[in-house]
């Protein structure tokens, strides 16, 4: 029997442990290290786009801006249809990031814009007042980068279908895409007059704060940073490195303890 066979015989469940755990330790490092590219990229994107010169939307086109391209787009707010993001935190207070719809009157198509924060009833007795939710009235231009929500199972202040749909501002303790959010909204007095149902744009736009209507900033990334993904793919390479060490030096001594009482008969006979 071969030396190779026999270690394989005596150790299998060590060798066993050191094949499975091994290849996933260094798996998952490499997986935090394409996550770290994939944050840096993303930041760098975001960046880019705060600095970059704002283009001018063309409500027209059918094609979806890139994330956080930065759009100047000329339309109309809908006061009385107004989303209120629940249970958000700014300085300690708390309060509600505000997504109010934002119309071209031409082409009958509606985005959804992130105003920003305002202050809320902790009691939740009371939403803000339409003095606190005012924006202007008329054709304005607005600035802000393009972006999209992260999906989630749509939850409502009140449970009953009818009742939902007819209660605005609309409180949510969860966003979804916007024509979701936005349901039953085309029965706004302010589209009253449009030959057809507005369509809403399946993104958000960011609104800069010096823009008309603007409120409190508040929104930033929530992401990980590229720098925690590299030390997390460290910690992964670190074990993977650590269980083959371990492994090479359990052998080893296995080995030694092995051949110990073998020795001992070598010198006994002799």
């Amino acid at each position: 029997m071969s030396p190779l066979i026999g270690i394989l015989r005596q150790h299998w469940k060590i060798l066993l442990f050191a094949g499975f755990f091994t290849p996933l330790f260094i798996y998952l490092g490499l997986w935090q290290l394409s996550r770290s590219d994939e944050k840096a990229d993303l930041m760098s994107r975001l960046e880019a786009g705060s600095e970059a010169e704002p283009r001018l939307f063309d409500w027209q086109s059918s094609d979806r801006p890139e994330g956080f391209t930065r759009l100047r787009i000329k339309g109309e707010f809908l006061p009385d249809r107004q989303v209120l993001y629940d249970n958000q935190i700014f300085q300690g207070a708390f309060g509600y990031r505000v997504f109010t719809p934002f119309c071209d009157p031409e082409t009958q198509s509606c985005l959804l814009v992130e105003r920003g924060w305002v202050p809320g009833d902790a009691r939740r007795s009371t939403l803000p007042s339409a003095e606190a939710l005012s924006v202007p009235e008329g054709l304005v231009e607005i600035v802000g980068q393009a972006d999209t929500l992260q999906a989630a199972p749509l939850i409502m202040e009140n449970t009953e279908a009818n009742a939902r749909k007819a209660q605005w501002p609309r409180r949510v303790q969860m966003m979804v895409d916007p024509p979701a959010l936005l349901e039953g909204f085309a029965d706004s007095a302010f589209l009253a007059d449009r030959p057809a149902s507005p369509s809403v744009l399946p993104w958000v736009l960011r609104m800069a704060p010096e823009s008309p209507g603007g409120l409190q900033p508040f929104w930033t990334p929530n992401v990980m940073s590229a720098a925690k993904h590299t030390g997390y793919a460290l910690q992964w390479f670190a074990m993977a490195i650590a269980l083959m060490a371990l492994t090479v030096w359990q052998l080893a001594r296995r080995g030694d303890d092995d051949t110990y009482p073998q020795n001992l008969e070598q010198k006994h006979d002799r």
